[in-house]
């Protein structure tokens, strides 16, 4: 028993001679559950940041998709579906109408789909057709690119469009 006091009397002078005490200890320990209370917190506040990208994902589709509802209502009477095949362009010129080219506007032939026509690309959405190109002769949509080389990777496709003509 004699053993076991002097040996705790070693540690106690140990830890005493580095400076750590009861009080130290304490303080150690409150601050570990501190941190550990503030990284739950953080944890949580992440999750309800999380649950809120999720609802707003949820409404933006809602919303999508009440577009398209009054969007096909309004033009149904006089819209039309043609199989176009797709390119893109990139400039900063001036469209056939007079507005500057930029995202949203297409190079269209207007004795197949009338300018200022509103027309959805499948699996690209919906784009205005305020432009005319030398070589865009029937079937054939032109979309605008913001850069040379956005409009390179694009390519060629094929895709069904619906043009909405009010």
């Amino acid at each position: 028993m004699s053993r076991l006091i002097v040996v705790s009397l070693i540690l106690m002078m140990i830890m005493v001679s580095f400076g750590y005490n009861q009080d130290c200890l304490d303080v150690e320990s409150k601050q570990i559950q501190d941190l550990k209370q503030s990284l739950d917190k953080t944890k949580k506040e992440q999750l309800e940041i999380q649950n809120q990208i999720v609802k707003l994902k949820e409404k933006q589709v809602q919303l999508e998709k009440k577009l398209q509802k009054e969007t096909s209502r309004s033009f149904d009477r006089n819209s039309y579906k043609l199989t176009c095949k797709l390119t893109a362009y990139s400039g900063g010129q001036l469209t056939k109408i007079g507005t500057n080219a930029r995202t949203g506007i297409v190079a269209v032939d207007p004795n197949v789909i009338p300018l200022r026509s509103k027309i959805h690309i499948e699996g690209m959405g919906y784009f205005t057709s305020e432009d005319t190109g030398g070589n865009v002769k029937g079937n054939w949509v032109d979309v605008f690119m913001n850069s040379r080389s956005e409009a390179l990777e694009f390519g060629v496709k094929n895709r069904e469009v619906t043009v909405y003509v009010k």
